[in-house]
């Protein structure tokens, strides 16, 4: 590659590697695996990773959410960004068949409630005590512990399907962090 000198950057992808890790992971790991199309939505990565058996994808966005349902046939998208236009959240439920949204807090519940129809999950991102990564997230997103609990109760009470969801900060390299987020999990669910 040095030898092309090329003037702008080069996109090296290797499918099959990446089909084989995923398959591993899906081997090794028994619950719902989503693969965040943040970290690379390219259609050669979607593509690999679906063909794997990953059919089940995090998305961000309108974007990220018509790059999974465009390319890759019986994909289930997730629209996990808690903070959302009404435009986005009627285009992802009407047009592209998204039945699973995030929220971390009251006004995007109603949001989500009043521009889609029944059938929906919902997931309240609850934010993680800080220390375990390098970037935290939840200074941004993600509801304290007892508005958490009271937006699942909100979200039972509105007819769709309640869930917990959490991050736990970008490069994050301590595994401790996850069970501290489990038992915060646990500790919010026993609240609602």
């Amino acid at each position: 590659m040095a030898a092309l000198a090329p003037d702008h950057p080069v996109f090296c992808v290797r499918p099959a590697v990446l089909a084989k890790a995923a398959r591993q992971f899906l081997e090794g790991f028994s619950g719902r695996v989503l693969y965040a199309v943040k970290c690379n939505p390219a259609e050669t990565v979607l593509e690999a990773l679906h063909g794997a058996g990953i059919n089940q994808f995090d998305t961000a966005s309108l974007q990220e959410i018509a790059a999974v349902r465009g390319a890759l046939g019986g994909a289930r998208a997730y629209f996990h960004h808690p903070v959302k236009s009404r435009r986005a959240v009627r285009s992802a439920y009407h047009e592209y068949g998204v039945r699973d949204f995030t929220v971390d807090h009251l006004a995007e519940l109603k949001k989500v409630v009043e521009d889609c129809g029944g059938g929906i999950a919902i997931q309240v991102r609850f934010a993680t005590p800080p220390g375990f990564a390098h970037f935290d997230l939840s200074a941004k997103f993600g509801a304290k512990p007892e508005p958490a609990a009271a937006l699942l109760r909100a979200v039972a009470k509105a007819g769709a399907a309640p869930g917990l969801s959490f991050h736990v900060g970008s490069q994050c390299l301590k595994p401790e962090a996850f069970g501290v987020a489990l038992a915060l999990a646990g500790e919010i669910i026993d609240a609602a």
